[in-house]
């Protein structure tokens, strides 16, 4: 049976699965370790908690609206059916453990909310924490009223809202957000265009078979290869890497294939120019003189010099017979993704 607030919610609430896919992308992109979506570990009143890259972990309550204007401290605070409150499960979650954070999300703004989170964090101590909610007798009035309550102490509260993170975003604010990162991030090998609504929505049904499931960079990787999918991040992406590497060889393998007996003459001119490119002094690097010099020679070797270092390089010769017309176009009858320039 599915539970309340959980599978129920994954299907019918838009808004908090365009936001979990948001960062389904973080982890995609290497800006978090893993994601865990509506836990079976009894982690109650949250849509999921993210494994950030410093081993923390950031629980995440979307709600799309609320009633009223605007989120107040009495509706986050207030218990519900459950039992429990917004506001307490958010608490629980980030006391839990000392590097515990949390972010609420919704469309309609927590205005009062940030305004603590800003004074706590704005705040040296607790004592100056509580003048500056002295100085705010209506939001001092509320905090007592409705945050002591659950939060216990005026110290823990601070503590709390230290690692609070309070966002306010429009749907079709946050469904553009996604989708544009969905385009940045993502595109076809065969060649196809990328269907950023189609990638989502996509995401959003993986999240059904991933509940309670801890979801890491290649999981991800792996699902979006099987429909098609690959990360536009080259350096990471190793069908690019192998074509590079491959094409890299292929360039120094015809210059030096009419080496007198095999053997390359030893090029200063190399050596300082792998120097130039890699020390940040040089981003252009010109390598001129007559016919018979050398010059292919040279390139040559700087291409087996950045490859000994360990230095993503790409080769290309300019002198390519083709009949296509644009530098995407090239990039693809070479086997790469998109321009060699890119």
């Amino acid at each position: 049976m599915p539970r309340s607030g959980g599978e129920v919610d994954k299907l019918g609430n838009r808004y908090e699965g365009v936001w979990t896919v948001d960062s389904l992308l973080d982890v995609l992109a290497g800006e978090a370790q893993a994601l865990t979506a509506e836990p079976l570990t009894g982690e109650l009143g949250i849509e999921f908690h993210k494994e950030l890259n410093d081993g923390s972990r950031e629980f995440h309550s979307a709600k799309r609206q609320t009633t009223g204007l605007t989120w107040s401290l009495n509706t986050l605070a207030a218990v519900g059916d459950t039992g429990r409150s917004i506001l307490q499960d958010l608490f629980d979650r980030i006391a839990a453990a000392p590097g515990n954070t949390a972010c609420f999300v919704s469309t309609t703004t927590a205005n009062h909310l940030e305004e603590l989170r800003a004074l706590a964090a704005a705040s040296q101590d607790v004592a100056n924490f509580e003048a500056r909610l002295t100085a705010q007798d209506r939001l001092k009035e509320q905090f007592e009223k409705y945050v002591l309550r659950v939060g216990g102490t005026i110290a823990t509260c601070r503590d709390l809202f230290r690692r609070l993170r309070v966002v306010g975003l429009t749907e079709p604010e946050l469904v553009r957000r996604v989708e544009h990162r969905i385009r940045y991030h993502l595109y076809r090998p065969d060649g196809n265009a990328v269907e950023p609504k189609a990638i989502r929505l996509l995401l959003g049904d993986a999240l059904l078979n991933w509940l309670g499931t801890r979801v890491d960079r290649i999981m991800i990787r792996d699902y979006l290869a099987g429909c098609g999918l690959h990360e536009r991040d080259w350096q990471r992406d190793p069908q690019v890497r192998e074509t590079i590497d491959r094409r890299n060889g292929v360039y120094a393998r015809e210059v030096e294939a009419e080496l007198i007996h095999g053997a390359a003459i030893a090029r200063a001119e190399a050596t300082t120019a792998i120097e130039a490119l890699t020390d940040g002094s040089r981003r252009d690097v010109v390598i001129v003189g007559a016919a018979g010099l050398g010059k292919s020679c040279t390139v040559a070797q700087i291409v087996h010099g950045l490859g000994a270092a360990g230095i993503p390089h790409l080769t290309l010769r300019l002198d390519l017979q083709t009949t296509v017309l644009t530098a995407d176009g090239l990039g693809r009858e070479l086997g790469y993704p998109t321009s060699p320039a890119i």
